[in-house]
């Protein structure tokens, strides 16, 4: 059963700053500023969305949602653990289809780094998403 949820919007900013100084001795960091500031807008929104801002029930982030799967990698391999949860999504109540995996870039760097013990990669480097069947 899908419920509709309705959230206030929520400011996200950021701030970056140089003295006159460094822009007068360094003009490159002129064409920096925009792009740090473009970046610290990115990590307060990943941030606000991951974590929330613990202000109101509809401005928790995912991971403070009551009902949002997880699940712990205990002995398996990582790329077993993705597979169990993808089919604790179409098992479970929702009887639903995973089309979205969230993880910490760290985390799907792991991932893809899973080698069989043949040296190759379980995970296709030019489509991680896509696991190789191995015989």
């Amino acid at each position: 059963m899908l419920t509709t949820v309705t959230t206030p919007f929520v400011k996200i900013a950021a701030t970056a700053s140089l003295s006159t100084e460094v822009i007068q001795d360094y003009g490159n960091f002129a064409g920096w500023l925009p792009r740090e500031l473009n970046r610290a807008i990115v990590d307060a929104r990943t941030n606000q969305v991951v974590n929330g801002n613990g202000s109101g029930a509809n401005m928790l982030g995912l991971v403070n949602v009551s009902g949002i799967l997880t699940r712990s990698i205990g002995s398996d391999t990582p790329v077993d653990c993705i597979r169990k949860a993808i089919n604790d999504i179409r098992v479970g109540s929702s009887f639903a289809k995973a089309d979205l995996i969230l993880m910490h870039p760290t985390t799907h760097a792991d991932l893809t780094l899973q080698k069989s013990t043949t040296g190759q990669y379980l995970l296709d480097p030019e489509n991680p998403a896509r696991l190789v069947l191995q015989p």
